[in-house]
């Protein structure tokens, strides 16, 4: 009970502090920039990334670049208590495959083509959203559970192989701790505005 009351302080006053960055164009474009110079995100040929919320850094340089390259692109989209990523069409405008969907996130149409844990593979990259993150690579998400959820076997099982993890958030989002379960997910390395940081 206390650690769950803790990360709901901390979620508390993440949101606070990113308040005012909310509407600041100029980071999603430098957090792209930054992530273009990360090996693992330039090799990739499939990316999993996600819709930034209004209280989120801007992932929408992201998405439109990815769109215009030879990689494939896959977003997530909830239902029910769980999460899956569908793959997004090269051939048809963005906005024309996407929706609001729970939690008022864009998340890609249902008749688009679901992605398989069998195609995430250490080739792949994925772009993971968090409130807050350490350079240890601890991420603190929303509560809901949805990527541990998702992406727990990768962790757990000698099944999968484990893809490349990228923490994406504004630099005021790392801190030096985080409660962490066992259930968690890591990241190998933690994106922001203003650079790239290494996991240890």
């Amino acid at each position: 009970m206390l650690m769950k009351l803790r990360k709901e302080e901390i979620r508390s006053l993440i949101k606070e502090t990113i308040a005012a960055k909310t509407k600041d164009a100029k980071a999603g474009l430098e957090l792209y920039r930054q992530l273009s110079c990360l090996e693992a995100f330039t090799k990739a040929s499939l990316v999993l990334s996600y819709a930034s919320m209004n209280d989120e850094i801007s992932t929408d340089e992201i998405r439109a670049g990815l769109m215009d390259s030879t990689k494939t692109l896959a977003l997530p989209r909830i239902s029910n208590d769980g999460m899956d990523f569908y793959i997004l069409r090269k051939d048809t405008p963005l906005e024309d495959q996407l929706e609001t969907g729970s939690y008022s996130i864009r998340e890609p149409k249902q008749n688009l083509i679901k992605l398989s844990h069998t195609d995430i593979t250490p080739s792949c990259i994925v772009l993971v959203p968090g409130r807050a993150f350490t350079t240890e690579g601890k991420r603190l998400g929303r509560g809901k559970g949805f990527y541990d959820k998702y992406f727990h076997s990768f962790f757990s099982s000698l099944q999968y192989a484990k893809p490349y993890f990228a923490g994406i958030c504004y630099e005021c989002q790392i801190l030096t701790d985080l409660p962490c379960e066992d259930h968690d997910i890591t990241v190998d390395c933690i994106v922001t505005e203003n650079r790239i940081i290494m996991c240890k």
